[in-house]
């Protein structure tokens, strides 16, 4: 990730600025102001209107100036401490991915507005938070189930309203009436998954899959090499070849994740090993609800996957593939 702000000089007055991407079809800029701060800028018509009040954001300033007499309206965004550029970085490169696909100045202004409403809570929650490798292995998972399975059988906007795990459900992935809980684990250890709560392996959906993801960890020369990075990447690229307009849904669902694009992500490698289906019916290893004594509020369990062979099913079989 290379920092775009090194490259322009600090001015003398108001502010230096070079075009954030040269092929968006709006005004998006990189920008320095005379004490050397680092600026994103959004310019259009004097005519379009931000709302009265846009969410303010934990180290960045958020500034609408007054028009110089040029017919401008300019939203500028100002970082507080450069240490934090990658994070900002992050922020300005998701304003431009959001609104690659507006077809007017009005549009692109609620895009902003809204993003940096997510902005706001993700910074609120996540800020000084890089996802653990767990974390990374668990979400990983979930975007492979979403690549493979979902996104070929079913729209963009269809697919990615199956996707729960962001959103706290009991399983991550609810398509229709079947339920699909989501694992991956490393395949130097020991063949076992954690579920961190009971409803995981319960629901009231007819059908209830658990997909296990088994991954090794690999260098960054090693072939067919995966990581958030990679997978996210061709995610968006498969959005904005045949549903662009889903691009919005798909980073908000990312940043409820607790995901945004740093450096740091692309420095951890995995090589996908295997994958596997179980069907959770009544036998499968688990608890149910009615099972938990009274005054047990929560309850995590390993399940030896091993133990778990006369479950495996072939994912043709499965009705909503």
């Amino acid at each position: 990730m290379s920092n775009p702000w090194e490259k322009i000089k600090t001015p003398l007055s108001s502010y230096n600025v070079r075009r954030a991407d040269s092929t968006h079809s709006f005004d998006f800029f990189w920008g320095k102001d005379i004490s050397g701060d680092y600026l994103f800028l959004f310019e259009c018509d004097a005519s379009i209107r931000f709302p009265g009040k846009v969410s303010l954001l934990q180290g960045i300033d958020i500034s609408l100036p007054a028009s110089d007499g040029d017919r401008k309206t300019r939203l500028i965004l100002r970082l507080n401490n450069k240490d934090d550029w990658d994070i900002f970085y992050s922020l300005c490169l998701d304003l431009i991915q959001a609104t690659s696909s507006c077809s007017n100045e009005e549009s692109v202004v609620a895009v902003i507005v809204r993003r940096l409403e997510r902005w706001h809570i993700f910074l609120k929650k996540y800020r000084t938070k890089i996802m653990s490798e767990f974390e990374q292995k668990g979400l990983i998972g979930e975007l492979l189930f979403l690549k493979d399975y979902l996104l070929p059988k079913f729209s963009v906007s269809e697919a990615l309203s199956f996707w729960q795990g962001p959103l706290d459900a009991p399983q991550d992935f609810c398509i229709c009436d079947t339920a699909v809980e989501v694992k991956c684990q490393l395949g130097t250890s020991k063949p076992l998954i954690r579920i961190s709560s009971v409803e995981q392996l319960n629901t009231q959906l007819s059908r209830l899959y658990l997909f296990v993801v088994t991954v090794g960890k690999g260098a960054k020369s090693t072939d067919n090499v995966i990581n958030l990075p990679i997978i996210i990447g061709e995610i968006r690229e498969d959005i904005q070849k045949s549903q662009p307009s889903s691009g919005d849904l798909f980073e908000d669902l990312l940043l409820q994740a607790g995901y945004m694009d740093l450096q740091e992500y692309s420095e951890f490698h995995f090589v996908l090993s295997s994958f596997r289906f179980y069907e959770v019916t009544d036998d499968f290893p688990k608890f149910h609800p009615n099972d938990i004594p009274e005054g047990i509020v929560n309850i995590s369990l390993d399940i030896m996957l091993d133990k778990c062979s006369q479950f495996i099913v072939d994912p043709e079989k499965i009705i909503i593939f």
